[in-house]
């Protein structure tokens, strides 16, 4: 089966981008925390780039 590149696309901006090599906190809840504000960030990221696009 074919893997698809869509996931390892976003780990690797979000790796070399935004420089995230590990989470600062310990435990599920502040690492789901730290997630939600990566994810977050991201998403804001690419609503920019399609904003100044057009």
């Amino acid at each position: 089966m074919n893997r698809s590149i869509q996931v390892e696309g976003t780990f690797a901006v979000t790796k070399e981008d935004s420089r995230f090599r590990r989470f600062m906190t310990r435990g599920k809840a502040g690492v789901r925390g730290e997630l939600f504000l990566l994810c977050f960030g991201y998403n804001v990221n690419k609503l920019h780039h399609k904003i100044q696009q057009g």
